[in-house]
């Protein structure tokens, strides 16, 4: 890192691409460590990984471990004083741009979204066959998810007749006989008020232990609600 001297003072050095937040590209603030090495600001980590059913770093995908919380992660404490000390102009700027972010971040209203699918045995006639359901629905809530979404598209194998399906009320459940597991793709539509455009998701189909499910986090401005 080189430095330039104007009379008696040393300007500030340039910022290292390792100090660098790669999502919003600026100072990292409250930086964020992940197991991969990869660093973040603590607030752009968080905002991408809402509305994100697989939960991985944004450099390398690789995934995050089922318990990382990402409302509230581990700050790197070491790298936050190497930045502080280093960059301390650098940071008052920094500091003074989160503050807008977090004036932003207080109109976000989170709510979670389960995504998953059961299944079972399709019966003795068809013995490696399965029955599944997909199912999307909010958590604890199920009243409010059509408060948030306006209809979802799915799209199943192209085996399946019909094989897309668009469902403008709940449930939105799918139930198929198969025999194999693959992708399906899911595009959510919200309510017009949310000012939110289209979302897509892809949920592989599990056979194993009865099915899973996942949370996603949808973020809403309650500015528009």
């Amino acid at each position: 890192v080189s430095t330039q001297s104007t009379g008696s003072q040393m300007e500030e050095p340039s910022i290292d691409p390792d100090h660098t937040c790669t999502i919003c590209l600026r100072l990292l603030h409250q930086p964020v460590r992940l197991v991969c090495s990869h660093c973040f600001c603590a607030l752009c980590l968080k905002q991408l990984l809402r509305s994100t059913l697989n939960k991985a770093c944004p450099n390398c995908r690789r995934e995050l471990a089922d318990d990382f919380d990402q409302e509230n992660p581990v700050i790197d404490e070491p790298i936050l004083k190497i930045i502080n000390s280093t960059y301390p102009v650098a940071v008052e700027e920094r500091t003074t741009e989160y503050e807008k972010d977090m004036e932003e971040e207080k109109h976000k209203i989170i709510k979670k979204l389960v995504v998953g699918n059961d299944c079972e045995s399709a019966g003795k006639e068809k013995k490696d066959w399965k029955r599944w359901t997909l199912y999307l629905d909010m958590h604890q809530d199920e009243a409010e998810i059509s408060k948030y979404i306006d209809k979802i598209v799915v799209k199943l194998h192209p085996t399946f007749t019909p094989p897309v399906l668009e469902f403008k009320k709940p449930p939105f459940t799918v139930t198929r006989v198969g025999w194999g597991v693959f992708e399906i793709n899911i595009t959510l539509y919200f309510q017009p008020k949310t000012k939110k455009p289209p979302m897509d998701i892809t949920w592989y189909l599990s056979f194993r232990d009865g099915g899973r499910h996942k949370i996603v986090d949808l973020e809403f401005d309650d500015r528009y609600l």
